[in-house]
């Protein structure tokens, strides 16, 4: 993330032209520690359950930056 963790910044970048933003370690950084988190709850969690719920952790990450790169209601 370094320098982009500032909103301005991905904003900035998309002002000038950049048009792909990378946030899979932010994603994956989501996921992981949702599955730390249930294992450490139970260690008998089935994991398709647990990488189900783990899912639903990169939900507010990829709305973060739909927000922050001025993306939501621009599909289509």
């Amino acid at each position: 993330a370094g320098g982009m963790l500032d909103p301005a910044n991905p904003r900035r970048a998309i002002s000038l032209g950049i048009t792909k933003v990378n946030v899979v370690t932010e994603l994956v950084t989501a996921v992981r520690q949702s599955l730390l988190d249930q294992w450490g709850e139970s260690r008998n969690k089935h994991i398709p359950f647990a990488y189900t719920e783990a899912t639903q952790a990169m939900l507010p990450v990829a709305e973060k930056w739909f927000r922050v790169c001025g993306a939501v209601g621009k599909a289509g």
